[in-house]
């Protein structure tokens, strides 16, 4: 639930690892020679499944409504 927070819920737009375009890119420019890609796969296998999408497309609204209300 805290990375569905983290990445979705109290952003201004979301940022879940299945936006990744599998370039390569970052994992060329990264300094500590972290295999972004196969770690993405890993994020969105245990923590980007279909029902965490869901609650954080359904919680998102509220959140956004109690902040804009205070």
């Amino acid at each position: 639930m805290m990375y569905a927070q983290v990445v979705a819920i109290n952003t201004e737009k979301p940022r879940w690892t299945s936006t990744c375009r599998d370039c390569g890119k970052c994992e060329k420019a990264c300094p500590q020679h972290i295999e972004i890609r196969s770690e993405f796969r890993k994020v969105r296998r245990d923590l980007e499944g279909p029902g965490m999408l869901l609650l954080s497309g359904i919680t998102r609204p509220l959140v956004n409504r109690i902040h804009s209300k205070s």
